[in-house]
């Protein structure tokens, strides 16, 4: 049956060529105007403090956000080629501190930072749960979180794998065997499980993203859903939201 699964899975893929990476850094001003189109609400009086942000990639939004007049920003990630990438795309690394950094283990004191900001990279965390808590644990008391991800896991892109162009939900009907045996034909890393790999997934709901906030102790301020194929109607619809949703932003206070 797996390889009948896999024969269906790979027709109705339209891959990349092997080892084709289609990303390209996006401009300072692209990935700033990008981030704040993710909230309903100005968020430039909440980056006044003292800021972290995790998993930070590439550093370009913390530049972005410098440049528009937020304070000193300390900019982390765990990935390996963290300050090679920083290298290569921050340009200005004035009131820019940098390090590498697990979220789960933050080398941070309690409430010492007003703010933390975290850019599509929740979805990522192998444990959300243990990144929220360090989040709570760094931030002052009412200080703000700035958290967008997406797609969620349960979205019909939420197993991303965008370089194979997948039909929608492929991760929710295929089995895992099925799903890295077509990948393999396009990418020879070795990654046979979400787990592994330089972008592993958590295979986090916004669902579970909210009720772990709230249980630390985080009050939403403001959330926004931003849906798949502009279909907002159904992500009014609490039984249809995790389906349909392709982005989660949300600010949360201590």
């Amino acid at each position: 049956m797996s390889r009948i699964g896999e024969w269906v899975l790979h027709r109705l893929c339209r891959p990349l060529p092997p080892d084709t990476n289609p990303w390209s850094p996006p401009s300072v001003e692209q990935q700033l105007v990008e981030f704040k189109r993710k909230f309903p609400v100005e968020i430039m009086p909440y980056l006044r403090a003292r800021i972290l942000e995790i998993g930070a990639g590439n550093g370009i939004l913390a530049e972005g956000l410098r440049e528009d007049g937020a304070g000193r920003i300390t900019v982390t990630d765990y990935w390996e080629q963290f300050p090679k990438f920083v290298d290569n795309c921050v340009v200005d690394k004035t009131g820019l501190d940098f390090a590498r950094a697990d979220a789960r283990s933050l080398p941070f004191p309690d409430g010492f930072f007003g703010t933390v900001v975290s850019e599509d990279g929740f979805e990522h965390f192998l444990d959300p749960e243990k990144a929220l808590a360090e989040v709570y644990r760094v931030l002052s008391d009412d200080g703000r979180f700035l958290v967008t991800f997406g797609p969620p896991w349960l979205s019909p892109r939420g197993g991303h794998m965008m370089f194979l162009h997948p039909p929608p939900w492929f991760h929710l009907v295929f089995s895992d065997d099925t799903i890295f045996a077509v990948r393999a034909r396009y990418r020879s890393d070795g990654i046979r499980s979400w787990s592994e790999g330089y972008s592993p997934l958590s295979k986090l709901t916004v669902r579970q993203f909210q009720r772990m906030s709230r249980t630390l102790g985080f009050i939403p301020c403001v959330e926004n859903i931003r849906p798949v194929f502009g279909l907002t109607l159904l992500v009014k619809f609490p039984l249809l939201r995790e389906f349909f949703c392709n982005m989660y932003a949300g600010i949360w206070r201590k």
